[in-house]
């Protein structure tokens, strides 16, 4: 039995008797069309067809004509047997119209890991189910309140103080019972929740839709580099959406801590932030593209070593990346290190009139850092260039002791001199480099 192909449109022009079938589009990128009228007494097969009835070979070829069914056949607006109006069946239509054959069997195979079930989370895990993904695993220890209905989708009224991860996989499974879905009502709190979760099984793809705790990103990028998992992530900051980066191995070597300086940020310990359905809405349908090229491996990737800011309301955005980033930072660091220099500078001054002012020098080269310096490594690099830096221009300024000293000494005495010097240099460096650890950073 035949049928009409429901993704091949037919047109009905304004003289009301001509009909316009139109190939799939996309199909064999030809668009190939045929018009045709029909007499009074075909109109009862043709409603038929356009009704989604089934006509045999006998009756489509008094229909249309024996030469015109084979065309209508060729170009696939007419097909043997039923449609396919499965919860994938647009989905695969779409693939089959744009040469992405592959892309069906290969999302079957994928497996997901989504952290968070809350205005991000519950959007791509319908994202991802509608796509056909094969597996899905779900993360969130939090329950569901009544203010995250304007933006937390498959949840309902009904669903009030339970749990979100249970509860979303319940509704998405509804939705498309072809996903394993699997979830865990769980908090995390440590690098080592995160990795128990993100290594405990393959996956193909990671889809952050968590902001807490605040290191998470860091925990997160450092996994997903060891483990070569990839991920994709998006959330909103006051008035701004952010979107990206993409972390891929091998396509991409960008994560968020690389853009975002997570360990200058606090933890949250009150309060939330405000939040659109709209906005997070958007945030979820660009990470789902990326996660769709990522799983398929078709198109190009648009968020890779960059974060995308966006004021949608405004219609502004602007791009965090590396590059952008370390500018901002060295420039930072640049004026902070003339500052610390500067002082380094007049505190040698004073030593070389007060050597008893030594001490002083000792202590600020450790200590300035700390005080300028919020990044543990950062000050520890700058107190021992310090301790080198202080000692250098003392010696500096007493070149001409120095020098008369040598020319009174003799060869041993010059060389047990500059074992000595350099002794006190390397002490120096390592005692401030040690104490700059030490005073502020010991938790760090």
């Amino acid at each position: 039995m035949y049928k009409l192909n429901i993704y091949a449109p037919i047109m009905l022009l304004d003289d009301e008797k001509t009909y316009v079938f139109y190939e799939p589009a996309g199909l064999n990128n030809q668009n190939r069309t045929l018009e045709m009228m029909f007499t009074a007494d075909k109109k009862e097969l043709l409603n038929i067809l356009l009704s989604k009835g089934a006509l045999n070979r006998a009756e489509l070829c008094f229909l249309f004509g024996e030469e015109s069914a084979n065309k209508l056949i060729s170009y696939g607006i007419i097909i043997e047997g039923e449609n396919d109006e499965s919860i994938t069946s647009r989905s695969k239509a779409f693939y089959e119209q744009y040469g992405l054959n592959d892309v069906e069997n290969t999302l079957s195979k994928k497996s997901v890991l989504i952290l968070g079930c809350g205005g991000i989370g519950t959007h791509v895990a319908w994202q991802m189910v509608a796509m056909g993904i094969g597996k899905m695993k779900l993360v969130d220890y939090d329950t569901i309140e009544l203010s995250n209905l304007n933006r937390q989708i498959l949840y309902t009224k009904n669903d009030i103080k339970k749990y979100k991860s249970k509860i979303l996989a319940e509704n998405v499974e509804k939705i498309n019972s072809c996903t394993l879905i699997e979830y865990e009502n769980r908090k995390i709190e440590t690098k080592d929740d995160l990795k128990s979760i993100c290594t405990e099984k393959k996956y193909d793809l990671i889809i952050k839709a968590l902001d807490t705790p605040t290191k998470l990103p860091l925990w997160l990028d450092q996994i997903c580099k060891e483990y070569k998992i990839p991920y994709v992530t998006g959330l909103t900051f006051k008035n701004e959406v952010m979107i990206g980066p993409s972390y891929v191995y091998g396509i991409s070597s960008v994560g968020w801590s690389d853009l975002i300086d997570v360990e200058e940020l606090g933890e949250k310990i009150f309060g939330t932030v405000s939040s659109i359905g709209i906005a997070l809405n958007f945030i979820s349908s660009e990470i789902s593209i990326e996660a769709f090229k990522i799983l398929t491996g078709h198109g190009e990737l648009k968020y890779t070593d960059k974060i995308k800011v966006c004021n949608f309301i405004e219609n502004k955005s602007r791009y965090i990346t590396l590059k952008k980033c370390d500018a901002t930072v060295f420039r930072a660091t640049y004026s902070k290190l003339i500052l610390n220099f500067i002082l380094i500078i007049f505190l040698s001054i004073f030593i070389s009139y007060n050597n008893w002012l030594f001490i002083i020098g000792f202590i600020s080269c450790f200590l300035l850092p700390v005080i300028i310096y919020d990044k543990k490594d950062t000050a520890i690099k700058v107190a021992g260039l310090n301790s080198i830096s202080l000692q250098i221009f003392l010696f500096t300024f007493n070149i001409e002791t120095i020098v008369q000293y040598f020319l009174s000494a003799n060869l041993i005495q010059s060389a047990i001199f500059i074992i000595v010097i350099f002794v006190i240099l390397s002490i120096c460096s390592i005692l401030s480099c040690a104490l700059a650890n030490l005073l502020r950073y010991k938790d760090k």
